[in-house]
Formats: C-alpha cells, sequence, structure tokens
C-alpha cells in the first residue's frame, strides 16, 4: 500500500472513529436523559449494553488505524503485535489491552499500567455482567443490581 492510499484509508477509519464516537456517546446521554431514575432495570441493561458497544468500536477503529500505519510502513511492531492486528478474534479484555498497547507504540504515546488502575479492576466484572445480559440463561441474569 502506498503512502497516499494509507492516508486515505487512514482518513475514512478517523472520519468512522469520529462517527461511531459521536452516535455511540450520544446513544449513552440519551440514556440517562430519559431514565433519570438510575435504579431502573431498562437503564441498567441498555447502559451497560451501550457502554460495551462504544468500548469495542472504539477498539475496533483504533486497531484498524494502527493496521494502516503499520501496512504503510510508518511504524515498526514486534511479529507478535502484527500478529495480533491480523488476528480476526482476541478474548475482549485482552483485545482492549493489546489494542491499547499497540496503538501507544504505532503513535508514539506514553503507555500506561493499563492493569494496575482502580477503574480498570471494573472491567472484567462488568464484561460478565455484559455477557450475562447479550446471552440470558434466566430471567435472573437480566437483573442489574446495585452491586453490578
Amino acid at each position: 500500500m502506498g503512502l497516499l492510499d494509507a492516508c486515505e484509508h487512514f482518513d475514512k477509519a478517523l472520519v468512522s472513529l469520529l462517527g461511531m464516537n459521536d452516535i455511540l456517546r450520544e446513544d449513552l446521554n440519551a440514556l440517562l436523559d430519559a431514565f433519570p431514575d438510575q435504579s431502573s432495570q431498562v437503564l441498567r441493561r441498555s447502559f451497560v449494553q451501550a457502554s460495551w458497544a462504544y468500548v469495542e468500536a472504539i477498539t475496533h477503529a483504533l486497531k484498524l488505524m494502527a493496521s494502516i500505519m503499520v501496512d504503510a510502513a510508518t511504524c515498526r511492531l514486534e511479529a507478535d503485535e502484527i500478529a495480533f492486528l491480523r488476528a480476526q478474534r482476541a478474548g475482549t479484555l485482552c483485545n482492549i489491552k493489546q489494542t491499547i498497547h499497540v496503538v501507544t507504540k504505532v503513535f508514539g504515546l506514553r503507555e500506561r499500567n493499563l492493569g494496575g488502575g482502580s477503574d480498570w479492576r471494573l472491567v472484567k466484572p462488568s464484561i460478565k455482567i455484559r455477557d450475562r445480559l447479550v446471552h440470558p440463561r434466566a430471567v435472573e441474569s437480566l437483573q442489574v443490581g446495585d452491586t453490578d
């Protein structure tokens, strides 16, 4: 891929990222506006699903943008990092962490310790809640409690 083609692909990916960001943030804000009672089960279920749609969309877009940069030979990555970018599937948590790692390298950003932050420890349980809501096995699995 030539540099001009890479720039065009990158521009399209960036426009897509910004568009998804706008739409999905609007969804989250609309949910909060529509359901001022935060104990509403509809709000809780919808908010978890919309939040994860946002996280996964942004992760996918950043991974695509990093792939474009690598394909254009604008940066160097290790073989396992390139393999990750080419892989079709990865576990959700692994995908997010590895995407952030690769994106920081590709764009020359300072990487932060993702595993040790107080907010990061809440990600894994929220994935389980999302999975429980998207793939319910019983009516009880559709309830989102205060401790969730």
